[in-house]
């Protein structure tokens, strides 16, 4: 049986393409101008340390690691206030990479003891954020206005929400790189409250 790390696995450089998708979401968003007023942006980029996992593409090589990051980031010139972009690496406010996050939550809902196990030791991740996780999916997800409108979008639609989000995962038709850019592309509206509100979710 297919080990569930596998459907995520990629030969191709993951970290790389959600850079340079992030740095094209910045673009967008700074291009637009304060969405409050309509003034400059400035850059005011800010750190950000998160967990990372990178996995090679037979779950072979699997690496653990506390990172140093950038999030990009923009201040109005005139009314000082922030506008943070989407994003396909950082999930929020959450101390994990996206990538963590969503491997860690679709397979979360398939777990065995072996592979629970596996998870606390690749990520340092407890049983109770993951419960936390598919809580969030469950209910705070489930009900976001950006759900209800984007799921028609998906063919065939996910049966239920408690199939969140390996069943979200599933509608991507790509390789396994290809498909993580693509379902964190598709969420990434859900990653900011202070974005251009036709950037963001709801």
């Amino acid at each position: 049986m297919c080990h569930p790390f596998d459907f995520f696995a990629t030969h191709g450089d993951v970290r790389g393409l959600l850079e340079r998708i992030d740095v094209d979401l910045a673009r967008q968003c700074r291009d637009r101008g304060c969405w409050r007023c309509g003034a400059r942006l400035d850059v005011a980029n800010y750190p950000r340390r998160v967990r990372d996992m990178l996995i090679d593409a037979h779950c072979a090589s699997k690496l653990n690691a506390v990172v140093d990051d950038v999030r990009f980031s923009f201040c109005c010139a005139a009314c000082r206030k922030r506008t943070t972009p989407p994003s396909v690496r950082f999930p929020g406010r959450k101390h994990f990479h996206s990538t963590a996050f969503l491997i860690i939550s679709a397979v979360s809902r398939r777990l065995t003891g072996e592979i629970a196990a596996e998870l606390e030791e690749l990520f340092a991740v407890s049983e109770r954020t993951v419960r936390r996780w598919r809580r969030w999916w469950r209910t705070q997800f489930s009900a976001s206005a950006f759900w209800r409108q984007q799921k028609a979008r998906l063919r065939p639609p996910v049966p239920t929400d408690d199939e969140l989000p390996l069943g979200l995962v599933e509608r991507f038709a790509h390789t396994a790189g290809e498909r993580m850019a693509a379902v964190l592309r598709f969420l990434a509206p859900v990653t900011t409250t202070t974005s251009c509100p036709d950037l963001r979710a709801g």
